[in-house]
């Protein structure tokens, strides 16, 4: 128990945000804008979940007219009896296009909802 009382206490920055709300000194997060704290916050993962999350139903209608389109050329070489490089080059361009408008849409501060 005598080690406890050796090291010195942190310090604890909560405590002091509360007080400087108390005080009337403005909080440093608050001069920011909203948009600059939540992307600082999250990692490039979660920032591409926010981008898709943020217009969902929209995103799924698009993706499934781009996977009908591209099994719309009918050609067994192309969707069915496809190569797993054509598959793997049709899948990063699907993603890339929905990953790109969704990012668009984030930045717009655009909603398509129901």
């Amino acid at each position: 128990m005598a080690f406890l009382k050796a090291i010195s206490p942190q310090h604890d920055l909560h405590r002091e945000k509360r007080q400087d709300l108390v005080q009337g000194v403005p909080n440093q997060q608050e001069e920011t804008p909203r948009e600059k704290v939540r992307a600082k916050s999250y990692g490039p993962v979660t920032r591409f979940l926010i981008w898709w999350g943020r217009n969902p139903i929209f995103l799924y209608i698009l993706h499934l007219i781009l996977l009908g389109l591209v099994q719309l050329p009918g050609a067994a070489w192309w969707y069915s009896d496809a190569s797993p490089l054509l598959v793997a080059f049709q899948f990063t361009l699907i993603m890339v296009l929905l990953t790109g408008i969704a990012h668009l849409l984030y930045k717009r501060h655009i909603v398509i909802s129901l």
